[in-house]
């Protein structure tokens, strides 16, 4: 089972502090995601036992800004933890990009 929960949002250009005035929109999306699997197996009348199991939950911030007509940045801020419900660990993963992309004309 998966649920997301995802909001965009396009923030206009204006003045703020520690950036100043901005020259283009702010492209803004901001993700959650909860994830649930579980696989059970038996044989005969046997009781069921999970064979294996995940839980995992996600959060990722996106940003994308035009500098000039030919540079474009973009920044990711990620974090997900995976938890194994077999082994009973967790494996966490965090992330921070920032990338640009020049453009010639």
């Amino acid at each position: 089972m998966t649920t997301t929960f995802k909001v965009r949002h396009n923030l206009k250009p204006r003045s703020l502090p520690l950036f100043g005035k901005l020259k283009s929109n702010v492209d803004i999306n901001f993700e959650i995601a909860l994830e649930e699997e579980e696989r059970k197996n038996a044989t005969g009348d046997a009781e069921r036992t999970r064979i294996s199991g995940d839980d995992k939950w996600k959060t990722t911030l996106k940003l994308t800004y035009n500098f000039s007509q030919n540079f474009r940045g973009s920044g990711l801020i990620r974090i997900e933890n995976n938890d194994n419900l077999v082994t009973e660990k967790t494996r966490k993963i965090r992330e921070v990009k920032l990338s640009g992309t020049f453009f010639l004309k």
